[in-house]
C-alpha cells in the first residue's frame, strides 16, 4: 500500500501528504505540518506540566524516578486525583469549623 502511495505520488511529481490533502480543508503539506507546530506549542507546556505532576507522584515511592510509562500513567493520575480530592475536603471541613 505504502508503496502503491509512492508511486502515485511519483506519477503526478507532488509529495504525499500534498497529494493527500489536495481534496482536504486544510490543502496541502505545509499548512498540515504547520497545524502539528502550531498544536505542539499549544499543548506541550500542558503536557509539560501534567508530566511534572505525575513525576511528583511517582516519587513519593521511587525517589530516583526520571520517567512516567504509558501503562502507569492513569495509575499516577488517579493517586494524584485522590490527594486533591482529600485535600479540599479537608480544606472545606477546615472552613466549616472556623465559620461555626
Amino acid at each position: 500500500m505504502l508503496r502503491t502511495r509512492y508511486e502515485i505520488a511519483s506519477v503526478l511529481d507532488t509529495i504525499v501528504a500534498d497529494y493527500n490533502a489536495a481534496d482536504k480543508m486544510i490543502g496541502n503539506g505545509a499548512r498540515i505540518a504547520e497545524f502539528i507546530q502550531d498544536l505542539d506549542k499549544a499543548v506541550r507546556p500542558v503536557a509539560e506540566r501534567e508530566f511534572q505532576m505525575l513525576l511528583a507522584e511517582k516519587r513519593k515511592s521511587d525517589p530516583g524516578a526520571s520517567t512516567i510509562g504509558l501503562q502507569e500513567k492513569s495509575y499516577y493520575k488517579s493517586r494524584s486525583a485522590a490527594r486533591a480530592s482529600i485535600s479540599i475536603r479537608s480544606r472545606s471541613a477546615l472552613i466549616f469549623r472556623t465559620r461555626a
